[in-house]
């Protein structure tokens, strides 16, 4: 028929061209990317800050840093700007500038005071760009840091997980699990990573009752009973996300019902701080769950 006749020529045509031209439009692209990511960097990301309350007395006690593309850049938030960065190669990059951005801007905060960094799976454990080698030496007198990696990191690196959070512990910092719940398997990886805080993710404080939250409720109570970790419930925004969150056993909240991301206020003044686990050191670096298991004595403290 004619319609079949038009497209047995439309595809000849379709691989005609792609024969030709197998990865120019790909690599245009690429390269786009790449300097679009690249002028990013030399622009310099900014950090926000966002407070972390106690809930019980709504006193803040810590903040979150939030990395944000520099204005005028072609991506206006950050989660396309690591989309971008992660298909050119350069994620470990800018997870570093964005660290590097999170304690420049933290200097006014006063001394002890936490601050919660975020880290990017693929980076774990990687080795600083020359120019953050010193990052963590550059940090205001006293700052407590807490590396905050993603559940996902639980099961999609395993080894390069435990093996960077006993060095990151080494050196003085705190562990965060964050986005607690997206993948109830995970949960049970907890007592091998050992973390200080447990980050409860915002789909299940929103996302009202069921059968994988009242799971992780059970599985994240457990742990806090058992080790004393902080449970931090995220995206409070209203009252039933706040009982959603102390459903969890969260003591600590985080959202716009207690405060938007921006610059840290003048004469802030954190009323407590989030304290490190005292944990049994393990005598061996661990790289897989059964090791740190052996090396910890089975059942963390």
């Amino acid at each position: 028929s004619g319609l079949q006749d038009v497209l047995v020529r439309a595809d000849a045509a379709w691989v005609s061209v792609t024969s030709s031209h197998p990865s120019g439009t790909s690599s245009r692209t690429a390269e786009a990317t790449r300097g679009e990511v690249e002028a990013c960097l030399r622009a310099g990301i900014h950090a926000v800050y966002q407070p972390i309350v106690d809930l019980a007395t709504r006193e803040t006690i810590a903040f979150e840093a939030l990395a944000r593309p520099p204005a005028g850049a072609a991506f206006e938030s950050p989660g396309p700007l690591f989309a971008a960065a992660k298909r050119v190669g350069l994620v470990a990059e800018l997870d570093f500038a964005c660290r590097r951005a999170a304690i420049e801007g933290a200097a006014s905060l006063p001394p002890g005071a936490t601050l919660f960094v975020n880290i990017e799976p693929e980076v774990i454990g990687a080795t600083p760009p020359e120019q953050h080698a010193s990052l963590f030496e550059s940090a205001p007198d006293g700052l407590h840091v807490v590396l905050e990696i993603t559940e996902r990191a639980l099961t999609d690196r395993t080894p390069e997980l435990l093996v960077a959070v006993e060095a990151a512990r080494a050196a003085g910092r705190s562990i965060a699990i964050d986005d607690v719940g997206t993948n109830p398997e995970a949960v049970a990886l907890l007592p091998f990573v050992r973390p200080d805080v447990l980050r409860i993710d915002g789909s299940l404080v929103q996302g009202g009752a069921g059968r994988k939250a009242a799971y992780v409720a059970v599985a994240v109570r457990a742990y806090a009973e058992q080790t004393g970790a902080m449970v931090l419930a995220e995206c409070i925004e209203d009252a039933a996300h706040l009982d959603a969150a102390l459903a969890f056993g969260a003591t600590a909240g985080q959202g716009w019902l207690f405060g938007r991301p921006g610059p840290i206020p003048a004469g802030t003044a954190l009323h407590s701080s989030v304290r490190r686990l005292t944990l049994p050191a393990l005598e061996h670096a661990a790289t897989s769950p059964f090791c740190a298991l052996r090396a910890a004595g089975a059942e963390p403290r």
